[in-house]
């Protein structure tokens, strides 16, 4: 089986942030004798869809981390919804829920 993982994040490329994702996920997969065949990193913004195309094209599962931040750039889910042609839909119960969690450390 071949896996690739997508890490997502302009932090990531800045070395502002350290991608420990990729590290833990590589650890956990091999623990079920499963192993990461590639790993990309790509800034927020259009480069996910190229990555996610690309990754599709050549592996079996395709993980992505990062990218569901509440900026503009975050558009993970819009790509992985446009390269799959399936849409996106709010789920009232999840949103009630973030909201709740968000609210009860009174952040927005």
């Amino acid at each position: 089986m071949k896996i690739e993982i997508i890490n997502t994040g302009s932090e990531l490329l800045l070395g502002t942030t350290l991608n420990t994702h990729g590290a833990w996920m590589g650890t956990e997969l091999i623990k079920h004798g499963l192993r990461v065949q590639r790993q990309t990193t790509v800034p927020d913004g259009p480069a996910i869809i190229e990555a996610l195309t690309e990754s599709m094209s050549r592996s079996d599962v395709v993980i992505v981390s990062g990218g569901l931040g509440p900026t503009s750039d975050d558009i993970s889910r819009e790509a992985a919804a446009g390269v799959l042609g399936v849409e996106l839909i709010e789920d009232e119960a999840a949103l009630r829920s973030l909201e709740a969690f968000f609210e009860k450390r009174n952040r927005v």
